[in-house]
């Protein structure tokens, strides 16, 4: 897997390598739904860098992700949504007016301690906020500061979503519609994580399933081998 910091489902489509049938929008998710997906533990950064993370918010990244598809269409005198490849004229349109397109978020977090080789994760969470969850303090950051972790290597990993449509291309959670079943479907992933992992610092989530919208998710973790190919 690539850096998904980097990354936008669209460059693809405007580098005309692939047409826009991977991100149609779904409007009928059902609670029962049976899908597969990637967990990209993407970014790995000792615990005190976090203060220095900036905010990534789902309701941000969703918006400016469908404004620039809806702006490209008109530029093409497309309707949208349409199953649609681009010829070099057109990408070359969209590209010089709407520049380059959003990348994908990390919508959730990963804190982990290691210590003689041995790494475990205890904290996990949504970063889907307008506001950073780091720089006002976190309460599970504090925890980490109690003797029994004295010793320990503590990390954070900033994970992506990429969901598997039913063609097997890729689709990042941004390309869920609408909105709101977007944001069922991260609070959905979160605690089927936390159930699975049972995080030490995580207090709600861990005695009852509450995972709504059931995904096999593949963990691909591109710093370490740490929790790579694992499923849940």
């Amino acid at each position: 897997m690539n850096d998904i910091k980097l990354f936008s489902p669209l460059e693809e489509w405007l580098n005309r390598r692939t047409n826009l049938s991977s991100f149609i929008q779904i409007d009928d998710i059902q609670a029962d739904f049976d899908i597969g997906g990637f967990l990209i533990l993407n970014n790995v950064i000792p615990i005190y860098e976090a203060i220095d993370l900036e905010a990534e918010s789902l309701n941000i990244s969703w918006q400016k992700t469908n404004e620039y598809l809806e702006k490209a269409f008109d530029i093409i005198n497309e309707e949208y949504p349409q199953k649609i490849s681009l010829d070099k004229e057109e990408s070359r349109m969209i590209i010089d007016e709407l520049d380059n397109p959003p990348k994908i978020m990390h919508p959730i977090y990963m804190m982990t301690i290691e210590k003689d080789g041995k790494e475990e994760v205890v904290y996990i969470g949504q970063t889907s906020s307008s506001k950073s969850r780091f720089k006002g303090g976190h309460s599970a950051i504090s925890k980490l500061h109690l003797p029994k972790f004295d010793g320990f290597s503590k990390k954070l990993y900033q994970c992506g979503i990429l969901l598997l449509n039913e063609d097997s291309e890729l689709v990042p959670l941004e390309w869920i519609k609408p909105l709101k079943t977007a944001k069922e479907l991260l609070n959905s992933i979160e605690a089927q994580l936390i159930f699975h992992f049972q995080p030490e610092l995580n207090t709600l989530l861990k005695k009852n399933n509450k995972t709504t919208k059931y995904i096999q998710l593949h963990l691909q973790n591109i710093n370490n081998f740490f929790m790579h190919d694992t499923f849940v």
